[in-house]
């Protein structure tokens, strides 16, 4: 299958895998990148349907502060984290230019929490205010995390 050759059609896949990544010297490592992606993806979706169906859950049972003590941090935590994840993995494959380098999604994260508050190097950024983004989103998910572990003990000893 040669790209210059009568069996490529000139039009491209609009959706899965093209077949010419087959072909390709770095097909391993592309194609491990996008499992990746799409697992965390669906990881992603998977854990907030969870969260979702313990919300119908709790409001089922009347359990009002296990929605506010319980899912709320939940899932404001999860989506601070993972959400943003998912949200970087979607605007590198449509808003970034496949000209130029881009910064690894992976060193991304680990940098929100390890270099929080300090300035992002050019090659790390994806996009304009970046660096206040995470911020906050590190922000919200420190807080949590004692949110979720003190909030209903608290409340349940006072009552």
């Amino acid at each position: 299958m040669d790209p210059k050759g009568q069996e490529y059609s000139g039009n491209p896949y609009l959706f899965g895998v093209d077949p010419f990544w087959n072909l390709a010297e770095n097909k391993l490592t592309f194609v491990n990148s996008y499992k990746m992606k799409l697992a965390v993806i669906l990881g992603l979706t998977q854990m907030t349907f969870g969260l979702i169906l313990s919300l119908f859950n709790y409001k089922f049972k009347g359990k009002v502060v296990d929605v506010y003590c319980t899912f709320l941090p939940q899932m404001i935590f999860l989506q601070c984290l993972i959400g943003y994840l998912v949200f970087m993995i979607f605007f590198k494959w449509f808003a970034c230019d496949a000209g130029t380098v881009q910064p690894s999604l992976l060193i991304c994260l680990i940098n929100m929490f390890l270099k929080f508050g300090s300035p992002l190097e050019p090659d790390m950024t994806l996009f304009s205010n970046q660096l206040y983004i995470q911020s906050a989103l590190v922000v919200l998910a420190v807080i949590c995390v004692p949110w979720m572990l003190l909030a209903k003990p608290i409340i349940e000893h006072m009552y």
